[in-house]
C-alpha cells in the first residue's frame, strides 16, 4: 500500500482542540490560535463541518471542503475575504479581524444537505463577539484506492473520539 502524505506545512493537521458538542444538526468546537495566519480560522471551520459530516455518515464516506459560499468578518488585504456589515438588525454585528489569536468557539450548523453534499453555516466567536461567519459546502465521496478506507476511516474515528473526549 502506498503511503499518503499530507503537506500542510503544519506539525499537526488537526486544527480543532476539542469538540464541545455534537448533535444531529450542529457541532461546537474550541480552538486556541497561537499564530495569526489568516487561513487558520477558515480551515478550522471547514474541519469542524467535515467532522460533523463524517459523524452523520458514520465515517463511511470521505469528506472534503467543496466550496466557500461566503465568509464575512475576516479582513485579508489583497484577497476576496472582506468584512461586511450585517443587513439584518436581528443578527449580531461582526467584529472584523485581520488575525485571530487566543481561544475561540467554532460552530458548524447544518442548514441543508443532499445525498453527497452538506451546507453549513459556520461561526467563529469569542465570548459574545462574532468574529467570522460564513457558509461552506462539504462534499462526500466513497473511499477509493487513492483514499483508502482502511487507513482514513480509523484515523478520523480516532481523531473524532479524542477531540470529543477533549
Amino acid at each position: 500500500m502506498e503511503r499518503i502524505e499530507i503537506r500542510s506545512g503544519l506539525n499537526d493537521f488537526l486544527l480543532l482542540d476539542r469538540i464541545v458538542e455534537c448533535g444531529e444538526d450542529k457541532l461546537k468546537a474550541e480552538k486556541h490560535f497561537f499564530c495569526p495566519e489568516q487561513y487558520m480560522p477558515v480551515e478550522s471551520c471547514a474541519q469542524a463541518a467535515a467532522f460533523h459530516v463524517r459523524y452523520l455518515c458514520n465515517f463511511d464516506r470521505h469528506t472534503f471542503l467543496l466550496k466557500i459560499n461566503y465568509l464575512k468578518g475576516l479582513t485579508v488585504p489583497g484577497s476576496w475575504f472582506f468584512a461586511e456589515e450585517k443587513q439584518d438588525p436581528e443578527e449580531k454585528s461582526l467584529h472584523p479581524v485581520t488575525g485571530i489569536q487566543g481561544r475561540v468557539n467554532i460552530r458548524a450548523e447544518k442548514i441543508s444537505c443532499s445525498q453527497s453534499t452538506f451546507a453549513y453555516q459556520v461561526r467563529v466567536s469569542r465570548g459574545e463577539d462574532l468574529l467570522i461567519q460564513g457558509e461552506l459546502l462539504i462534499g462526500t465521496t466513497e473511499y477509493s484506492q487513492d483514499l483508502p478506507e482502511e487507513r482514513l476511516k480509523p484515523y478520523y474515528q480516532e481523531a473524532f473520539a479524542c477531540l470529543l473526549s477533549g
